[in-house]
């Protein structure tokens, strides 16, 4: 990743690295590349978190229904067929 015309590291998870301090033996691979109190680094992963959003568009088929909702009343599938499901 490059902010202020540097690159850095961002490869490792700032609580990874945190959990791994709190250690008795850390482990010395485990280390930031980056400086997550620098204010150019945070205000850039502010604008990756405002910039992001997610939408999840699964929309199950009533076959799909069905058969969760067997496996979880551990009844057959066939005995749902041609019925409507609670809702």
């Amino acid at each position: 990743m490059f902010v202020n015309l540097e690159q850095l590291d961002c490869s490792t998870n700032l609580q990874q690295h945190e959990r791994n301090q709190l250690l008795p033996k850390p482990d010395e691979k485990i280390s930031i590349g980056y400086k997550p109190e620098d204010p150019a680094f945070r205000e850039m992963v502010r604008a990756l978190i405002l910039g992001t959003y997610t939408i999840f568009m699964y929309d199950p088929t009533d076959d799909e229904a069905k058969q969760l909702f067997a496996r979880i009343r551990k009844v057959g599938v066939k005995s749902l067929e041609g019925k409507d499901l609670p809702v």
